[in-house]
């Protein structure tokens, strides 16, 4: 009787371990770098933002005429993206700007690439990570 038990046990719990790992299986594989996410990138003035390292694809957001505000959303697949400025010419790179959910790190002030660390955005789709930066040209 007892050994009737104990193999019934075993059983249920061969049973469970195969539906959690069907069920593991069965879900959707995060992208290499962890969850993906959104970087909303804002260039005011004349330049270029080259973006790297955690984008699905590498990107370059221009603005060869002065622009006020010109913006665009990537996809990320990390958590962190490498950004570089370029003024164009006759402009200067006035600095970063980031939302407080942003994070941009620079090693030194006259490092042209720096890294923008993404947050997980506030919500009910808490597991995608949110980034909102601005590069500022001026003359």
């Amino acid at each position: 009787m007892q050994r009737n038990r104990f193999v019934a046990a075993l059983l249920a719990v061969l049973v469970a371990l195969l539906l959690a790992a069907s069920a593991a299986h069965s879900q959707p594989r995060r992208a290499r770098g962890g969850d993906p996410g959104y970087i909303v990138l804002t260039i005011v003035g004349r330049g270029t933002v080259h973006m790297s390292n955690g984008l699905l694809r590498p990107a370059t957001l221009n603005c060869v005429r002065s622009c006020t505000r010109k913006m665009r959303v990537f996809r990320t697949d990390s958590w962190r993206v490498a950004v570089t400025e370029t003024p164009y010419k006759g402009w200067k790179f006035a600095g970063w700007g980031a939302t407080r959910f942003s994070q941009i790190v620079c090693k030194n002030k006259q490092q042209r690439t720096c890294a923008v660390k993404l947050s997980p955005s506030p919500g009910p789709h808490s597991l995608e990570a949110f980034a909102h930066v601005s590069a500022r040209f001026i003359r």
